[in-house]
């Protein structure tokens, strides 16, 4: 690894053999004078003109040694503990569940869709869209323990565009073929509210801790349906000039993040909905945006170009790390030490998500 100080107040990462650039560094306020890295290689320490000597890491690592099977238009997603990865798998009705405490060692989950897990990550919630149920699945050894029937009224087609379940995995939501939201809890099915929506095609759907709000981004709209989901209110968070792809609310979700096709990130105050910061950085499409646990860094991911970290009180971009073959998803573990990126050729890769 070779790095390089600049003027324009960032560092660049070179592979050594290659000498391509693997990773920009942004950070500074001036010009960066001097640059050494520790004796392990891991960390570099560098300074300039700004009187300020930051620590950085040198790579995100690459923790499973292959990329896992996972379907490109899918988000992957990780249980509570950050010890089960829930995949889709490609080209066909079914999932599969990777313990990521032993090397990776796969679970098939045939003709099912692991929507998310329980609050203390021992059970997979899995719906069953033939039947209208959530089933749950004890993941010591993989066998049924109960299930509940999503309660009505249902749609007439038995397909849904758009699922996925709260961050503390209270609230299941569904949004069907006409665009209605149906939010249930989780533990028992009941249905706590219906709400009329934009009509599909869908490009995202989020749900805040609790179940509080709903957040979709459409292909026709350039801005983000919000709604209140205790009495269905609806607000628009208007600013971007293209599609929105990535959603993400911090975990107190107070602020939604929104990633789109016109290469920018923003940042939203959910309560007031009026926009917080503009983060510019990606060269084309941002695709998809994720929190850390602890609110302090956002990740995103440009399509077929790059994973970035930026530090959200500063809103400073930390790191910039070449993926030529990035995907549309990214999403943090529950301990913030791992990412998983979707790759472009239905995969996911597993980093290890640098030191704040």
């Amino acid at each position: 690894m070779i790095a390089t100080t600049s003027s324009d107040q960032t560092v660049r990462l070179w592979d050594r053999a290659s000498l391509t650039l693997t990773s920009i560094l942004h950070g500074h306020e001036s010009e960066v004078w001097c640059a050494a890295f520790s004796p392990d290689g891991r960390l570099l320490a560098t300074g300039g003109k700004d009187h300020i000597v930051m620590l950085w890491p040198t790579a995100t690592a690459i923790l499973s040694e292959s990329d896992l099977p996972h379907d490109r238009d899918c988000r992957p997603l990780f249980s509570p503990d950050g010890k089960w990865l829930a995949t889709v798998t490609p080209g066909s009705y079914g999932a599969a569940l990777w313990n990521t405490e032993k090397a990776m060692e796969k679970h098939p989950f045939e003709a099912k869709e692991v929507e998310g897990f329980s609050r203390n990550g021992k059970l997979a919630v899995v719906l069953d869209i033939v039947e209208m149920k959530l089933e749950f699945w004890r993941l010591d050894d993989l066998t049924q323990q109960s299930q509940v029937l999503l309660a009505g009224p249902l749609p007439e087609e038995k397909r849904f565009a758009c699922t996925g379940m709260s961050p503390d995995c209270g609230v299941f939501f569904a949004i069907d073929s006409t665009g209605v939201i149906r939010l249930w809890n989780t533990e028992n099915g009941q249905l706590r509210r219906a709400i009329p929506g934009p009509a599909p095609r869908i490009r995202n759907a989020v749900l805040s801790c609790g179940g509080r709000y709903v957040a979709v981004s459409v292909e026709r709209d350039y801005f983000v349906h919000l709604y209140d989901c205790a009495n269905g209110a609806e607000r628009h968070l208007a600013g971007h000039i293209d599609f929105v792809s990535g959603l993400s609310f911090s975990p107190d979700g107070g602020t939604l993040a929104t990633g789109s096709v016109d290469g920018t990130i923003r940042l939203w105050n959910v309560a007031s909905g009026q926009t917080i910061a503009s983060l510019t950085g990606h060269m084309e499409e941002a695709s998809d945006v994720a929190f850390s646990p602890d609110g302090q860094t956002l990740a995103s991911v440009g399509h077929n170009e790059t994973v970035r970290l930026w530090h959200v009180p500063t809103r400073r971009e930390m790191l910039s790390e070449t993926m030529t073959n990035a995907g549309l998803w990214l999403q943090f573990s529950p301990d913030g030490r791992k990412l998983a990126v979707t790759t472009d050729d239905d995969h996911v890769r597993l980093l290890e998500a640098p030191p704040e």
